[in-house]
């Protein structure tokens, strides 16, 4: 997955560093010892990958992750009986389940405002580990996605909750508890603090999840109250893109949990590609923290897009609920992952038609959306152009900084488009050469067939793909593209910083204007002498 260019949100960088192979990744904090302090307003650079370091941040971007070693007992059945396991409160690796918790102080204490429990989302199987397939997706998003079932993951933040949140009454009463999570990580939270009583609700803050699903079915399947619901309704927050089909999962109903941000996502992509829309890199983050989202007067084709893929994932599952192929297509591609086969061709045995069927429909919601962005953008660029000419104050600063959003997300979109139409073309073009070459080679054997092989040979020596076809001028014509698009990209970067600077100086001004017209100062006051 790509990551985040910014620390500026917390809650979106403390669901990146639950990941293990993720920058500032918790895991690897606590290798060295029990407690490590972290500061995301500092810039990251690691081999290529450079995060700027977050501004505005709680706590000015500090926080302390702690080694846990609070234990719980778990149940497993043996040929003598039932037998009780320790096991780590935050983790178990037989569910695939990794959670960690942070504060804003070294140690917990009354001055102790905010602590984090980050939940880790499903890892991915690989050649080297299958294990994933078994916990994370066959015993928690299968579940999940087929039944709506209060999964173990959610169970274990459960327990790991009402442990946390007693250690916190008694040892730092004037703190909150706040949760994040991504994908898996972001169900699992959910649920976990929707099965805690109303009284241990008030000790929870914010709940800030990223590219989850809805969870509302699940809860009231689980016999969580209405009132819980209410509750949650207020703190809950989710960041989905609307490309995304664990995003979009459960979210072609009215009634959805909590406050659903779609976002104004980087790419035009699937969950499948190479950057992918399950990307953390998707985010575009203001300095304030606020993720730039769509709305139905700013780029609302993303919402429409959201919607159309939550009712095509709902399609596509009521098929393989009804036809028993969840299992069957989880098992095959189990099969392909340890052969070393890409199991995203959609090669199954059984009903092989799904998966592309799906993958088309999929793609087009994407084609179409990207045009109808492109659309609204040419359109309304010029009608904010206009209004304004005609504003003043916060409506003009509010109208300004919103053209500048537009163009800057448009720029990048369209210079996409024709960066990638001008590198098909060109290897067209290099196919349609070597097509031509290799047939006049062909037809000039078969012409010469009274001459002998080597002397057709040194007849058309010269007439080779290698000659007449200029591979250093391909690729550099290919470099001076990326070297065109990389320009747009930093382009549209600036325009989007550029909001904030020029919000600031507005601001800076205003405040300035109202100091001096509320000042005693007056011109009248002072007689001028004229030499």
């Amino acid at each position: 997955m790509s990551n985040i260019s910014t620390f500026n949100n917390l809650f979106v960088s403390l669901s990146q560093s639950a990941y293990e192979n993720k920058p500032n990744n918790f895991q690897r904090l606590l290798r060295k010892s029990d407690l490590e302090i972290l500061n995301y307003s500092q810039d990251y650079y690691e081999s290529s990958d450079t995060i700027a370091g977050g501004k505005n941040l709680p706590n000015n971007g500090i926080v302390y992750v702690h080694k846990d070693k609070n234990t719980r007992l778990v149940p497993k059945d043996t040929p003598n009986g039932t037998v009780f396991i320790e096991t780590p409160l935050l983790s178990d690796i037989e569910e695939g389940f990794n959670s960690y918790f942070l504060t804003d102080t070294p140690e917990l204490n009354k001055d102790t405002k905010n602590a984090y429990l980050a939940v880790k989302g499903s890892d991915v199987p690989s050649l080297n580990n299958v294990w994933p397939l078994v916990n994370d997706w066959l015993g928690n998003n299968y579940r999940f996605a087929m039944n709506d079932e209060y999964i173990p993951q959610g169970k274990i933040v459960a327990e790991a909750l009402h442990v946390k949140l007693a250690e916190l009454r008694e040892k730092a009463p004037n703190a909150k508890l706040n949760l994040t999570g991504h994908s898996l990580g972001a169900i699992a939270s959910v649920q976990g603090v929707a099965h805690l009583s109303v009284k241990e609700l008030e000790q929870i803050g914010e709940i800030v999840v990223l590219n989850g699903p809805d969870t509302l079915k699940s809860l009231r399947n689980s016999g969580v109250s209405e009132e819980v619901i209410q509750i949650l309704n207020e703190k809950v927050t989710y960041y989905v893109n609307p490309f995304d089909i664990v995003s979009m999962l459960n979210r072609n109903t009215d009634e959805q949990l909590g406050k659903v941000k779609v976002i104004v996502p980087f790419n035009f992509t699937t969950t499948f590609d190479n950057p992918n829309s399950h990307d953390f890199g998707e985010y575009r983050i203001h300095s304030d923290g606020t993720v730039l989202e769509a709305t139905e007067d700013f780029f609302p084709d993303y919402l429409y897009a959201g919607r159309k893929l939550s009712s095509l994932i709902d399609k596509y599952l009521t098929k393989i609920k009804n036809r028993g192929l969840f299992l069957t297509i989880l098992g095959e591609i189990s099969m392909y992952i340890q052969e070393g086969i890409d199991a995203r061709s959609g090669k199954f045995s059984k009903y092989p038609h799904i998966y592309p069927e799906f993958m088309k429909e999929y793609k087009a919601i994407i084609d179409e959306t990207k045009q109808a962005v492109i659309a609204w953008g040419n359109k309304n660029i010029p009608i904010l152009q206009a209004a304004i000419q005609g504003a003043t104050g916060a409506k003009k600063i509010e109208l300004r900084s919103r053209l500048l959003l537009c163009i800057s997300h448009l720029s990048r979109i369209e210079s996409d488009e024709k960066v990638k139409l001008m590198k098909n073309e060109l290897e067209n073009y290099r196919q349609q050469v070597k097509e031509v070459v290799e047939k006049a080679n062909s037809e000039a054997y078969r012409a010469g067939i009274t001459l002998g092989r080597n002397e057709v040979s040194q007849l058309v020596s010269n007439f080779q793909f290698p000659t007449v076809w200029d591979e250093g001028m391909l690729s550099h014509n290919v470099d001076e593209l990326n070297r065109y698009i990389d320009k747009i990209y930093r382009f549209s970067d600036k325009l989007f910083t550029s909001v904030e600077t020029l919000e600031d100086i507005d601001r800076k001004q205003s405040e300035l204007f109202k100091v001096v017209s509320n000042s005693s100062f007056s011109l009248n006051s002072y007689k001028i002498e004229r030499g």
